[in-house]
């Protein structure tokens, strides 16, 4: 699956509708930069420690060419004076600023030259990424949080214009209806499920029997079905004797 392209300036993309969890690698087989090799997994934690330095928010209000000022959402962090850079179109911008009205929600770099070096020389579009400190690269780490992949670092002009490829594992076809269509692993299954809770309607007293053969059956099938559960893919094995680990 093509989760989208390498942009400069880029580093979050929407995970697929149908993965089994968006919200965790644990539906990831492996991701990967145009033909380059699968990116290692790194959680939110490690992610935000090698960006521990990084500052970036969102423009407010579109900003244009000649521009002496840029709104942007949360200005907090940023120093005092210095540069910052914005991506518009794949493209890097650097600006300079000599102030900053600090706020969380409506903050302002001021002092941004009208012309020449660290100017606006560009239409900056509302919730572009203002960013100070970040670094480029080639993608080597990937994280998933929220419905969303990110990589670290972002693409340099080296690596932009990749695919980036997602391999996944789908959801299963959820089972609600008469007409829906049972996959054959899961038939014997199903069918016991079905029948114990006939019983159970059938049962004066309403209870559920959890005594009952084909409670017991679905069970056994479900645990079966978890145990043999296999991806085709290698894993690795440690050889144990003796309760000792090699």
């Amino acid at each position: 699956y093509i989760l989208g392209q390498t942009v400069r300036g880029t580093f979050s993309y929407t995970m697929p509708s149908d993965i089994e969890d968006a919200n965790s690698n644990k539906s990831v087989l492996g991701v990967r930069i145009g033909g380059g090799d699968n990116l290692t997994f790194i959680d939110k934690r490690e992610l935000e420690t090698k960006q521990k330095d990084v500052v970036k928010t969102q423009v407010r209000t579109q900003a244009t060419a000649a521009d002496t000022t840029l709104a942007i959402d949360n200005s907090y962090d940023f120093a005092d004076s210095g540069s910052v850079d914005v991506f518009v179109s794949g493209t890097k911008y650097t600006l300079t600023y000599t102030g900053v009205t600090r706020s969380s929600t409506t903050g302002i770099l001021t002092g941004i030259p009208a012309s020449g070096t660290g100017s606006i020389t560009v239409t900056i579009p509302v919730d572009t990424y203002v960013w100070q400190n970040e670094t480029e690269g080639q993608p080597v780490y990937y994280t998933v949080f929220d419905g969303s992949l990110q990589i670290e670092p972002m693409p340099d002009s080296t690596y932009d214009n990749q695919n980036v490829f997602l391999d996944y594992f789908t959801s299963r076809t959820l089972v609600n209806s008469a007409g829906d269509t049972i996959e054959s692993p899961r038939y014997d299954m199903v069918k016991h499920w079905l029948c114990f809770k006939l019983h159970c309607l059938d049962n004066a007293s309403g209870k559920l029997a959890m005594d009952d053969g084909d409670w017991l059956m679905f069970n056994t099938i479900l645990n079966d079905n978890i145990r043999k559960e296999t991806t085709s893919q290698k894993f690795k094995m440690k050889f144990r004797h003796n309760s000792i680990s090699y």
